[in-house]
Formats: structure tokens, sequence, C-alpha cells
């Protein structure tokens, strides 16, 4: 029996060794180097920027495609946690989009190479983040399309900015903070010996989930000043944010008048990859929606 027990220890400190060698390893790709990112675009004959500005003591990079004219409206992705600037690059390179819109997507504070590594739970510094990219141009539209975690950031942004956006999606947000999930494995990863092993965008990750319910919180009464329409597509096999608290919670913040629910009930979490067709022809029609609302013809 000892000898088993020598044994099964035995495995699975290799497995953890390979999983920590591993994810290490993955960091590199995970933060989407700029040379992987043209190499990506050009084998779809996408032409792409690749930016940086400054933002307090460092930088934000983000990417553009598409059109390049203020006349033409800018759509700006904003990913959750972990993430990066790549998990919308399939929208990017997308035909019909970038022969419409400005298509821009950016590295939030402490992921890909915007000051990575540096955690920044507050909101709202998140989303004054994304107006700095916003200001690189002068767009006659501006529409925000975010997933997860990035859903409060983008709401924050049109809260602190009326009239600045003209709609935003949000992709199974986790908005209500009575929902927030903390799961035993995300205990393991923020204690300090797991910390020093994991690579910095998962400790980054780490602080924002177990932050999260408070930087909610801090914005928990500002939702009704939400003034631009708002899309809210859910997936009712979402195992990461709950369904039916965070539609609640959609129905009781944000004002009827601006909001768009989309039930799905066979997407989960991750449907901006697995169900990319269907929410890239979902931002087609939102916009079309948002612009009938305001009178403007295409």
């Amino acid at each position: 029996m000892k000898r088993i027990l020598n044994v099964i220890v035995a495995v699975i400190l290799i497995l953890f060794t390979i999983f920590i060698v591993a994810i290490n390893v993955f960091t590199y790709t995970f933060m989407g180097k700029d040379g992987s990112l043209r190499q990506y675009f050009s084998d779809l004959n996408t032409h792409v920027n690749i930016e940086r500005i400054p933002f307090q003591n460092d930088s934000i990079r983000y990417i553009q495609t598409g059109q390049d004219r203020d006349s033409i409206p800018t759509l700006l992705f904003i990913h959750g946690a972990p993430g990066n600037l790549d998990n919308f690059k399939t929208y990017l390179a997308d035909i019909d989009l970038k022969s419409e819109f400005r298509l821009v997507s950016m590295d939030r504070l402490g992921y890909g190479d915007s000051d990575f590594g540096n955690s920044e739970t507050d909101l709202a510094v998140q989303a004054k983040a994304a107006v700095e990219v916003l200001n690189s141009f002068s767009s006659s539209e501006v529409y925000l399309i975010s997933h997860s975690y990035g859903c409060p950031i983008a709401a924050k942004l049109v809260i602190d900015n009326p009239g600045l956006i003209d709609g935003l999606i949000m992709c199974a947000p986790l908005n209500d903070p009575e929902a927030e999930p903390v799961e035993w494995y995300s205990y393991i990863a923020n204690t300090s010996y797991m910390r020093l092993l994991l690579p910095e965008f998962v400790n980054v990750a780490s602080d924002e989930k177990m932050n999260h319910e408070a930087s909610l919180r801090k914005i928990e009464n500002d939702w009704q000043r939400i003034s631009s329409p708002v899309l809210h597509i859910h997936g009712k096999k979402d195992g990461l944010a709950p369904f039916q608290a965070n539609i609640d919670f959609s129905k009781k913040k944000i004002p009827s008048e601006f909001l768009y629910l989309d039930e799905q009930k066979d997407m989960g979490h991750l449907l901006i990859w697995m169900d990319a067709g269907y929410i890239k022809n979902r931002i087609l029609s939102f916009i079309e929606e948002c612009r009938n609302r305001e009178g403007i013809s295409l």
C-alpha cells in the first residue's frame, strides 16, 4: 500500500510539474506577440496596425484593422480575464466587418502588452484606459463589444462618458456582485506559493477574480445612468457567469428603454469563440437597430 501511495504522489508531482511548465511556456503565446499577430492577419490578407499609446506610467497596446475613415463607425473590442487583444482577432479579420467598420481591439491593463503583469482591479481606471484608445480616433459612431470581465468595464465607460458610445454589446457578462462565483481552485491559485509558480497573466486574472465582487459593488448604483442601447447576450449553459442572476441584474439595473436581451439556450461562456458566426451577425443587426433608433442612415 505504501508503495502504491508513493507512486500516486510521484505521478501527481510529475503532472503538476508538467502543468506549471506548460502554462509558463504558454505565457509567451498568451501575450499575443506583435510578430505572430502580423503573421496571422497577413495570412488572411488583412492589413493590421499595431499601436501603443502612453497611459499612466506605462502604455496601452491596441490593434486596428478595417476602414480608417472618421466617417466610418469604430468597433472597440474589450476582452475578459484572462485574455488579450487577440481574443477577437477572428472578428478583426472578418471580411464583412472589416469592409464596414474601423475595428480595434486592445489589451486591458495587466494583459498582453499593456503594463503586463501589473493588476488593475478598479473598473473606472480600466475604463479610462479604453477611452484613451478611443481618443486615438475621431469617429462618427462608436460601439463596444465586450466579453465576461470586460463587460462591466465597458459599461463603466458608457456610464462615465454619456454621448460617447452609440451602443454596447455584452457577451456573457459578469456584472452581478451577488453572483460572482469564486471556485476552490481560485483560492489555491491565489496562495503565495502558487503565485510564485504561475505566470503573470494568471496572477493578474486571480487578482481581478478575488477583487471582482468589491469592484462591482462600487458601480452597482451607476447602471441606471446608462443612456445608450445595451445588448446583453447570454447562454443558459454558461458555467462561469451565472445566467439567470446576470440576466436579472440587467433587467433590474439597466433602464428598460435601452436594454436588449438575447438569451441563448445552447451557448456557454466561450460564445465569442464557439458561436463567433452568431455573435458577428448580432453585432451587425444590433448596430443597424441602434442606427435606426437614432435615425442614422447608412
